[in-house]
């Protein structure tokens, strides 16, 4: 791929891209970030996915993922599934193949894992064959893009009217719609750990119902459904409604509304023990924002799920911008 290849309107025309590109640790460990969004360069190659196989030297499990560390001789890589029992299913010094999405977590590289199972001493071997020769007949190949179809590519982005930008899916009222059906999935089906947007795209309720606002705006295309899903996300991410755990890897969590609760009673309570039950707004959300846990939350989602405890009859309101607690009387 030469170096005019490389323009971000050319991604996804490579079939290395929609692929499980076969690598060894050591190469995947030299793979240079493109973009902030997960696609990474490869001898003028833009992938996202690769496939590994090796012998596994560490694991680590907690409450929201586990990971493996595995070893193929030319380096090691951990692997991160986010279901916590995962790495039970393995043990160390177990052969696995496994593949899945290239992530940098606090600039350390990780595989995502999709796809992980046992296998035998004798496909490592094969694997490592078989990603030495894809490195020379193939990767170390640049993908050629024929001229006419960059100069179509580029003036489609050139012609581009307003009135296509606005068919795209940026408009409200479909976002809206969508964002109240993602949101209802995660507090049905995700109110309880760290997960990534991929695990809702995978959802069939939520790709028809993608599918079917997008159609109105003509277009059902694969990638426009996945952007939507990571728009509508990201939008959830600035609402409050989820809070971001690691931007670079895509791990989110809902917001737990009964925490924050437990949050703002306790607040107004020491408050009110030395001074008195009425505590101003401003001092609230600031010692919100001062706990850890919260400080990426925006104030007004603060000072929205305040005026939902007050519909709740937690709190009421004593004058204009100062809080009690109802049960302080």
């Amino acid at each position: 791929m030469t170096p005019e290849d490389t323009n971000p309107l050319f991604i996804g025309i490579d079939p290395l891209f929609h692929s499980n590109v076969k690598l060894t640790v050591h190469n995947v460990l030299l793979l240079e970030p493109y973009t902030p969004l997960g696609i990474y360069c490869f001898h003028g190659h833009f992938i996202r996915h690769v496939a590994i196989c090796g012998i596994i030297v560490g694991k680590e499990q907690n409450y929201n993922y586990s990971t493996i560390t595995v070893d193929d001789g030319t380096g090691t890589l951990p692997c991160t599934n986010w279901t916590a029992s995962h790495a039970s299913l393995f043990s160390l010094g177990q052969s696995v193949f496994l593949s899945g999405r290239v992530v940098d977590i606090r600039n350390h590289r990780h595989i995502s894992v999709q796809t992980c199972y046992q296998t035998q001493a004798k496909d490592e071997i094969i694997h490592t064959l078989e990603a030495i020769y894809l490195h020379r007949s193939v990767y170390a190949k640049p993908h050629r893009i024929s001229d006419h179809l960059k100069r179509a590519l580029i003036h489609y982005e050139e012609t581009c009217t307003v009135e296509d930008q606005d068919r795209r899916i940026h408009t409200e009222e479909y976002r809206s719609t969508f964002e109240m059906a993602l949101l209802d999935y995660w507090k049905t089906h995700l109110s309880k750990g760290t997960y990534s947007y991929t695990i809702s795209r995978q959802d069939s309720n939520l790709v028809a119902l993608a599918e079917s606002l997008l159609a109105k705006v003509g277009t059902t295309k694969e990638r426009d459904i996945t952007r939507l899903f990571e728009e509508t996300t990201l939008h959830l991410v600035d609402s409050g409604d989820l809070l971001c755990q690691d931007k670079e890897a895509g791990l989110y969590f809902l917001l737990p509304e009964d925490k924050l609760q437990q949050t703002i009673v306790s607040i107004i309570k020491k408050v009110a023990t030395h001074y008195h039950h009425a505590v101003y707004q401003a001092y609230i959300i600031q010692s919100v924002l001062d706990v850890p846990f919260f400080s990426s939350l925006k104030p007004d989602r603060i000072r929205s799920f305040l005026q939902h405890l007050v519909t709740q009859s937690v709190l009421y309101k004593s004058t204009s911008s100062q809080y009690s607690l109802v049960d302080e009387d």
